[in-house]
């Protein structure tokens, strides 16, 4: 569409000053140019709707980002337009929705929404950050930009085809777990008619069940001498012995916190929300789980954590460290961190304790929901007594006392 009546020339907008009040100058046919007092220029289409005695106005953009020459070249488009019975703000504001919601179909940003629910479920921090990890090591960098309406079930499997090549059967199991809550999360947002990734986690190998490895009560002197000799950071071992002690999971063990603990009554008090089960959980505290804490006090009494990071002070050990630990103590493929828990168990089975007992130590939740409902003891009373035992089997079962390694040649 031709326009011949032209107004402005480039050195006239070029010119335009503010003044007291907004200004316009117009180009012809509904363009014009509007001043504002704070100096900005910005060029405006002022037009009939069609099939309406409306009229309305449609930014094009800002003076000088957007030339006259190249206002004009817009506003011949939006006249064709409307030659043609198109409303160019209806067709702008329909090709924004279409771009936001193709943005918002993209697989990592629908994740990211599910996410901020998934948090709020009840899951654990260290649980939440491990799935998002998780999708962002074998998912995001495969499928993260990509239309949730474009995943099919081929490509979700093709996506996880480099987790089963190397033989991760476990991760590749929560993977397609946490991959199905997404799209159905999208099917609920009305971005799908129906879920591709219900039944791909039938496609792979099922991983065995496998239990966390563990040696036998009689090795536990062994493994004190191990402890105590293995060349470790005294916190380390402290920790590890920490750990042992009182039994609970290696997260919660590294995540302690002076405030949880009762000197005076000996009894460590676990929030809620750093328990697996999101319950609080409490610690009877053995002598010898009380003399730990002595010799922690000069080495992180100044800190709100009781074992606080090396090169992070504000955050706490890794709950990875005992694995590591354990490892360089010789014992890999026979003993892991979270299998100390096991060692214990199987001590105070041996011992003849109340097996509701025991399982109140552990912090287990009752399978039997039942059961659970009317049973709401925590058996601290009885918690109290397996806890001294099992710190006297400990102290029995150690050679030698904690001492500070030589100074320069400690690791981990």
């Amino acid at each position: 569409m031709a326009i011949t009546r032209r107004l402005l020339t480039a050195a006239a907008v070029q010119k335009a000053k503010p003044a007291d009040k907004d200004y316009d100058l117009p180009d012809g046919h509904g363009l014009t140019l509007a001043v504002r007092t704070t100096g900005k220029k910005i060029w405006r289409f002022r037009y009939q709707r069609p099939n309406s005695t409306a009229r309305t106005n449609i930014t094009l953009g800002y003076f000088p980002a957007i030339s006259l020459a190249a206002a004009r070249i817009l506003h011949d488009e939006y006249l064709g337009l409307l030659a043609q019975g198109i409303d160019p703000k209806v067709l702008e504001q329909e090709t924004a929705e279409q771009e936001k919601k193709a943005t918002d179909s993209l697989f990592i940003n629908v994740a990211t929404k599910w996410f901020a629910i998934k948090k709020t479920s009840g899951i654990s921090a260290i649980h939440a950050d491990d799935i998002w990890r998780s999708l962002e090591k074998n998912v995001f960098p495969v499928i993260g930009q990509t239309s949730v309406t474009e995943l099919k079930a081929h490509t979700l499997i093709a996506a996880l085809e480099p987790v089963r090549a190397r033989g991760a059967l476990e991760t590749l199991r929560r993977l397609t777990q946490r991959i199905n809550e997404v799209m159905i999360f999208a099917v609920n947002s009305g971005l799908l008619d129906a879920n591709p990734a219900s039944t791909i986690g039938k496609v792979f190998e099922k991983p065995k069940k496998q239990h966390m490895a563990t040696i036998r009560p009689e090795r536990l002197p062994e493994l004190m001498q191990r402890v105590e000799c293995t060349n470790l950071t005294l916190m380390t071992r402290l920790l590890m012995k920490w750990q042992l002690l009182t039994l609970v999971r290696p997260a919660e063990a590294a995540s302690a916190m002076w405030c949880e603990i009762d000197m005076e009554k000996k009894l460590w008090t676990i929030p809620p929300e750093r328990m697996k089960k999101r319950r609080e959980h409490q610690v009877p505290l053995s002598p010898q789980a009380m003399a730990v804490l002595e010799l922690l006090k000069p080495l992180s009494g100044h800190s709100p954590l009781v074992f606080p990071g090396r090169v992070k002070r504000d955050q706490p050990m890794h709950s990875e460290t005992v694995n590591k630990a354990l490892r360089r103590m010789g014992y890999t493929g026979e003993l892991v961190s979270h299998g100390l828990r096991a060692l214990g168990s199987t001590a105070l089975n041996e011992a003849g304790f109340m097996p509701d007992v025991i399982e109140a130590v552990l912090a287990h939740a009752d399978t039997n929901q039942t059961r659970a409902a009317y049973n709401r003891s925590t058996y601290l009373t009885q918690r109290v007594e397996v806890m001294d035992w099992w710190g006297e089997k400990i102290s029995n079962a150690t050679v030698q006392p904690i001492s500070v390694p030589p100074a320069g040649k400690e690791s981990l």
